[in-house]
């Protein structure tokens, strides 16, 4: 459409509709930047979370490790160990013989 054409109140009215919708842009605009700001702090937010909990689990499962490296205050890995089809070999003595191996866990029978 060539503007310089119109009338007076011919522009005057293009002119206002287009405010209008310029307005209407801006408005869009705003609302999605905000929607944006708001995703943006909440995924920080849940990675500094999920950062939190990666690193409480690891020092669970160092612990629980460390726990069950030691069954009532002795260290069981340097005394025996467990090749691969399950066998125990190694310095057994009365309380060592009654350690069952399943699956690479030590229970006391």
């Amino acid at each position: 459409m060539i503007i310089f054409a119109l009338t007076f109140s011919q522009r005057h009215s293009f002119f206002s509709r287009q405010r209008g919708k310029n307005k209407e842009l801006e408005a869009k605009v705003n609302e999605v930047e905000k929607r944006y700001a708001d995703e943006k702090s909440t995924r920080e937010d849940c990675e500094g979370k999920i950062v939190l909990l990666k690193k409480r689990l690891k020092d669970m499962m160092e612990k629980e490790s460390a726990r069950t490296n030691t069954a009532d205050g002795v260290d069981v890995s340097n005394m025996m160990s467990v090749d691969s089809s399950n066998q125990v070999k190694g310095n057994q003595d009365e309380e060592e013989s009654n350690l069952i191996v399943t699956t690479g866990q030590l229970h006391v029978s």
